[in-house]
């Protein structure tokens, strides 16, 4: 999974990458919370930190052992407020 988040963020937000095989319960893989660094929350979930462009950071998260092989998986990136 691609994504892109200001190279800066919001010091009150929290960035989470969630995983769902039914969309209706979801599984935290990696957070970022502000301006900190990305944490994995699930074993296996690499955040790879990609170029900074026009001031928002690409990124991509990879969780091999999170995704079968006949791949009714969905991931979806949760941004919340920490205040």
């Amino acid at each position: 999974m691609g994504i892109s988040i200001p190279a800066t963020p919001h010091p009150d937000l929290t960035y989470e990458v969630q995983l769902s095989s039914d969309l209706l319960s979801w599984t935290p893989l990696a957070r970022k919370e502000g301006s900190g660094s990305w944490e994995v929350i699930t074993a296996g979930v690499i955040v790879e930190a990609g170029v900074e462009v026009e001031g928002r950071s690409h990124l991509t998260i990879v969780a091999p052992a999170m995704l079968p092989d006949d791949s009714g998986v969905q991931l979806r990136l949760s941004i919340n407020t920490t205040k």
